[in-house]
């Protein structure tokens, strides 16, 4: 399921380059580089979750030490896209801003909370801003945008309750999957409209 959520993460970071060097929106650039960290990230656990597992069938000698630092890179890569969201929502808002001014804002195998709360804190600002963004242009769009964000919040809400509950883990894969999904969405509806 990871891998798809990569593939689908990929396929935004395409489209939103396609469509920055249509517009020439820095935001779109964010995005591209942000969906592009996410779905190096989710490839490196998927390949790093496989030689584990194929490890745990010949030896179990730091494993744990192997477990830890494939979260911490892992959560890393998450935390760089988010910022690079976070900047692509920072740059809109300075734009935004310029203009006013000129004319008069193991399951889990791998899981770290402590990535997972940072994230959580800067998908916060960013879903906040996406649905800022829907309640003024009130188009498909934007509202697309704002469920996506809204869904991968969600998502890592889930995967810190799948450390006292495990089937929590599927779920917030999911969530995130749907997430990815109306991004993608987004980007291929405009795409198609330029």
């Amino acid at each position: 399921m990871e891998t798809i959520s990569a593939l689908i993460s990929f396929s935004i970071a395409y489209f939103a380059m396609k469509a920055y060097k249509l517009t020439g929106n820095k935001s779109l650039m964010y995005l591209y580089f942000g969906f592009s960290v996410l779905g190096a990230g989710m490839i490196t656990r998927v390949i790093a979750s496989t030689y584990i597992a194929l490890l745990l069938r010949e030896l179990e000698i730091r494993i744990k030490n192997l477990i830890f630092t494939i979260s911490i890179i892992y959560g890393l890569m998450r935390t760089i896209a988010y910022i690079l969201f976070t900047l692509a929502y920072v740059h809109r808002a300075k734009i935004e801003i310029e203009q006013e001014a000129v004319t008069a804002t193991i399951i889990p195998i791998i899981l770290n909370p402590y990535f997972e709360l940072v994230e959580m804190t800067l998908l916060i600002y960013v879903t906040a801003q996406a649905a800022i963004n829907f309640i003024e242009s009130r188009n498909v769009n934007s509202m697309l945008i704002f469920a996506g964000f809204t869904l991968i919040l969600i998502s890592h809400i889930a995967f810190m309750f799948s450390i006292i509950i495990s089937q929590m883990y599927i779920l917030a894969h999911l969530i995130q999957l749907v997430g990815f999904t109306c991004m993608l969405l987004m980007l291929i509806k405009v795409g198609r409209g330029r």
